[in-house]
């Protein structure tokens, strides 16, 4: 499947196919992709411009040729189907369905040793209109400059970050796994903790969420809880990811912390 293609558009999901390839064949074009696919070039020319729409049929032959896993095929068809129907109670049922089912792009492990500000480095590269410097970064996170630009000096020899061909900053890994040093990571969860605790007096109620919730539970459930808490986290992503196609602007960097651990491990 082709790296980090996770739009719920069909019509910019081919679209993000095609500069996929084009980025490792210049040579590659939509007349390349149409006579792959078993299209007219003019056809799909107007498919993606939104001039033609796929039927059912060719949306599963296009699936095949693309040779996407039956959860990917299963995601375009019902992307093409939200599009034609007209049926508002399908069209409902559909777009639970697309996100139940949309891709998400895969996790990188890394045994590197991250700062919790690199992290908000590499968001940053999906926020609008980000002034991409040192200096705009110590002031928006409140981080001394030097460790900053250390972070973005550690993030580029790492090449999680780098720039495309326009020149804009691009997270080249769109999901990263700490599996460092437990040292690091107890730092890095007790700072963003801190920042967690001064959010709730600093911020707006209706610009942060805090839940807790304290219940039974067995530890033989933490390989299930632990998926769960993936389609939880990829579902929010889901949702920022779609909210960009939509059109709404992307304007602060957010962090996700979700813990599960047992507050009763002495025994009596």
């Amino acid at each position: 499947m082709t790296k980090n293609v996770v739009s719920k558009n069909y019509r910019v999901y081919l679209k993000q196919i095609i500069e996929t390839k084009k980025k490792t064949n210049p040579q590659f074009s939509i007349r390349a992709m149409s006579l792959h696919l078993g299209l007219s070039h003019s056809a799909l020319g107007l498919i993606i411009n939104g001039k033609k729409n796929l039927s059912p049929e060719m949306a599963m032959k296009i699936a095949r040729k693309l040779k996407l896993s039956k959860q990917e095929r299963d995601y375009f068809c019902a992307m093409v189907q939200l599009e034609t129907t007209k049926d508002a109670e399908l069209k409902a049922d559909l777009r639970i369905k697309i996100r139940d089912l949309r891709p998400y792009p895969p996790i990188t492990k890394s045994e590197a040793a991250f700062q919790w500000y690199d992290f908000a480095i590499l968001a940053a590269t999906e926020v609008a209109d980000t002034a991409f410097t040192a200096e705009h970064f110590s002031k928006r996170l409140g981080v001394p400059l030097a460790d900053i630009q250390a972070g973005i000096d550690r993030l580029k020899a790492r090449k999680y970050l780098g720039q495309g061909p326009d020149g804009q900053w691009e997270q080249l890994v769109p999901r990263i796994l700490e599996e460092g040093p437990r040292e690091s990571l107890i730092e890095r969860f007790r700072l963003l903790y801190r920042r967690a605790e001064a959010s709730i007096t600093e911020q707006p109620f209706d610009q942060r969420l805090h839940m807790t919730e304290t219940f039974a539970f067995s530890p033989a459930l933490i390989g299930e809880a632990l998926i769960a808490t993936e389609e939880y986290s990829a579902r929010i992503l889901a949702l920022a990811s779609d909210s960009r196609e939509e059109g709404k602007l992307m304007t602060d960097v957010y962090s996700l912390v979700i813990g599960l651990y047992n507050l009763t491990p002495y025994k009596g």
